[in-house]
C-alpha cells in the first residue's frame, strides 16, 4: 500500500519548511521511523531556503540500531587482584652469597645471628587449579606474615643486636600439595626493620608441612610429614647508614616456624626461630 507523505519541520520566524512529497511504502515501528529521520535530514542538509535550528538534534540523535550499549567492566575476583599486584611488585635486586668460590676466595668477618620470633600469619588470597597432565590438584595461598625479633642470649652476637626488630613479608606465597595440610614449598620478600636504622632487605623460601628432625639424625621429636612447620633458609643485604660497618653486610640464616595449620592454607599465631650469621668483607 502506497501513501503520499509529506515531510516538514520548524524554521526561524515560525515558519515551516517542508520536502517534495514522496510517495512512501507505509511500514511501522523502528524501520518506518529511520526512513523519516534519514529523509528529513537530507532535506535539511540540501536546502537553501530556510534556516534549521532543530538541525543539531536531527543528526546526533541515535537511532535503536545505531545506539551504544554501555559496557560493564568485569569485577575482579580476590585472585586476580593478587594476581596483578604480584605482577607489578616489584622484585628483590639481591643474589644469596651461595657461590663457593666466592666464599673460599675472599676473606670475611662472621658473627652469629641467633633470634627468637613472635607474630601473626594472616590469610589474604588462595586458589586451588586442577591439572589433568599430569594429574594432580594443587592450593596456592598468598600469606601477610608479621614477627618481632628479639635476641635469643646464649648465641646472639654484639654485632647482632642491631637486628632486633619487626620482620615482615607482605606477601609469603605457598602452592600445596591438595591442600593446606599437606606438603608445599612457600617463598617471599622480606624487609626486617633492625635497631637504629638497620634494615635488612631480602628473600625467604623453604618447605612447608615438614619434619627434619627426626631419626636417624636426631631425637626423634618430629615426623616426616610434620604439620603447621614452615623451614627455609632467608638472606639479605643490610643498609645501615648509622653504622657504616654493617653497610653492605649479608644476613643468612635458617628458620623455623610454627603455625597453626588447616585444609585452606593456616593462619593465627606463629612462633618462630631464626639462627644464621652476619657475614661481613674483612677491611684490612
Amino acid at each position: 500500500m502506497l501513501r503520499h507523505r509529506r515531510y516538514c519541520w520548524p524554521c526561524q520566524g515560525n515558519r515551516k519548511c517542508c520536502a517534495p512529497a514522496e510517495s512512501e511504502s507505509l511500514g511501522g515501528g523502528v524501520e518506518f521511523a529511520q526512513r523519516v529521520k534519514a529523509r528529513v535530514v537530507d532535506q535539511v542538509r540540501s536546502s537553501d531556503r530556510c534556516s534549521f535550528p532543530i538541525l543539531p538534534a536531527l543528526i546526533s540523535q541515535e537511532t535503536p540500531s545505531r545506539r551504544r550499549v554501555p559496557v560493564e567492566k568485569p569485577v575482579e575476583s580476590p585472585s586476580q587482584h593478587m594476581e596483578q599486584a604480584m605482577a607489578e611488585a616489584a622484585p628483590v635486586n639481591f643474589v644469596c652469597l651461595d657461590d663457593p668460590i666466592t666464599v673460599f676466595t675472599k676473606e670475611w668477618c662472621v658473627s652469629a645471628v641467633s633470634k627468637d620470633a613472635s607474630g601473626d600469619l594472616h590469610l589474604s588470597d588462595s586458589k586451588s587449579h586442577q591439572c589433568h597432565t599430569p594429574s594432580c590438584r594443587t592450593l596456592k595461598t598468598v600469606h601477610n606474615l608479621k614477627v618481632q625479633i628479639v635476641a635469643h642470649a646464649p648465641c646472639d652476637s654484639h654485632v647482632s643486636a642491631l637486628l632486633n626488630g619487626t620482620l615482615v613479608v607482605e606477601r609469603l606465597v605457598t602452592v600445596f600439595d591438595q591442600d593446606g595440610m599437606h606438603r608445599g614449598l612457600h617463598a617471599g620478600d622480606f624487609v626486617w626493620a633492625g635497631a637504629a636504622g638497620v634494615q635488612v632487605t631480602g628473600r625467604l623460601s623453604g618447605v612447608t608441612n615438614v619434619g627434619t628432625h627426626r631419626l636417624p639424625g636426631f631425637t626423634d621429636c618430629q615426623k616426616c610429614d610434620a604439620r603447621g612447620v614452615m623451614e627455609g633458609r632467608l638472606c639479605g643485604r643490610i643498609q645501615s647508614p648509622n653504622h657504616p660497618e654493617l653497610n653492605g653486610c649479608q644476613v643468612t640464616a635458617a628458620y623455623r616456624i610454627r603455625f597453626d595449620p588447616s585444609a585452606t592454607g593456616g593462619q593465627g599465631a606463629v612462633r618462630a626461630t631464626v639462627e644464621g650469621v652476619i657475614l661481613c668483607p674483612c677491611q684490612a
